[in-house]
């Protein structure tokens, strides 16, 4: 089930990559500006609470530098699965929602915005 939708998380992050304006993460990924539009939202309504409304951590670890920390299949995995006190996402959110706050994670809380 969870290679299913990895390979889903990689479609949808692919075609969200071709359409709109092009941002860069961290290691050069590229995100579509309405993925990283989506993504805020996504973060705002279910990761702020605990990771800190700039990733600057709490409750949940700092996110900040997530790209040069995690791979992008790593970090997919860890908001599928969990870790820790980190709840699982894949039957709260759907594969575009996850790739989506991912790309924002990434791009959002970059070492170099810092």
């Amino acid at each position: 089930m969870f290679y299913r939708l990895g390979v889903c998380l990689v479609i949808v992050t692919l075609v969200a990559c071709s359409s709109g304006t092009a941002n860069y993460g961290p290691i050069n990924e590229t995100y579509s500006a309405s993925a990283l539009e989506a993504g805020e939202a996504i973060y705002a309504s279910n990761c702020s609470v605990c990771h800190g409304q700039n990733g600057e951590g709490g409750i949940g670890s700092r996110l900040t530098g997530i790209g040069h920390r995690l791979s992008y299949s790593s970090h997919v995995k860890i908001v599928l699965q969990g870790r820790r006190s980190m709840p699982a996402f894949s039957r709260r959110l759907d594969a575009a929602e996850i790739s989506a706050v991912v790309a924002y994670q990434r791009l959002a809380f970059s070492e170099s915005k810092k």
